[in-house]
């Protein structure tokens, strides 16, 4: 009938969107490799809800950057206004700089298409880290990121990738665990990689 006529119909249409706005993030796996072969953007979308692997992820810049200092702002809380002098401002002694801005959703209008042009005309000299939690690919500001920034998944795993996911941070913050143990913390904790990892 029309009704199951026209959720065929969306349900085509929103696979086909969400499989053109995977297609714009890279694996965490990838973005870390990347980083460890000196090949560093000047802006990144961390996208997804995960704290732990945005930390993760963070602080893995930090390691490969160590000539220049970290600002983190959380839009909402701190002006957008000092954000730009930031990002706009260098001097001898601060040259270099690791930019962290949370809650973008707090960007107005106005400074959502300022941003979207320093970063597409690469106007900056810093690395930009742009963090989002929350999931929304309706967004045209969170399309333009995607398409002008280097974006990282940094959503939660589902329960089936932990067991690799697991082995990967191990392996990464040199910490010895027991393979054999793996399914265990995973029946525990389920796809929460903080707790697993800070047991």
């Amino acid at each position: 009938d029309v009704f199951n006529l026209l959720f065929h119909h969306l349900f085509n249409y929103f696979i086909v969107k969400l499989s053109i706005f995977m297609k714009n993030l890279i694996s965490l796996g990838q973005a870390i490799k990347n980083l460890r072969m000196n090949n560093i953007s000047n802006s990144y979308f961390l996208y997804g809800n995960d704290i732990y692997m945005q930390d993760f992820f963070i602080n893995q810049v930090k390691k490969v950057s160590t000539e220049s200092h970290t600002y983190l702002y959380h839009l909402g809380y701190d002006s957008q206004e000092n954000l730009f002098n930031e990002i706009s401002n260098t001097s001898l002694f601060d040259s270099q700089k690791t930019i962290i801005i949370k809650n973008i959703n707090k960007f107005s209008t106005k400074a959502k298409n300022e941003i979207i042009e320093i970063i597409s005309k690469n106007e900056h000299s810093h690395c930009l880290i742009f963090v989002k939690n929350n999931f929304d690919n309706k967004n045209k500001f969170i399309n333009s990121l995607l398409k002008s920034t280097t974006s990282v998944d940094t959503r939660t795993p589902f329960e089936n990738q932990m067991y690799d996911w697991i082995k990967f941070f191990s392996k990464q913050e040199n910490i010895q665990i027991n393979e054999n143990e793996i399914p265990k913390y995973i029946e525990h904790f389920g796809s929460n990689i903080s707790n697993v990892m800070n047991y």
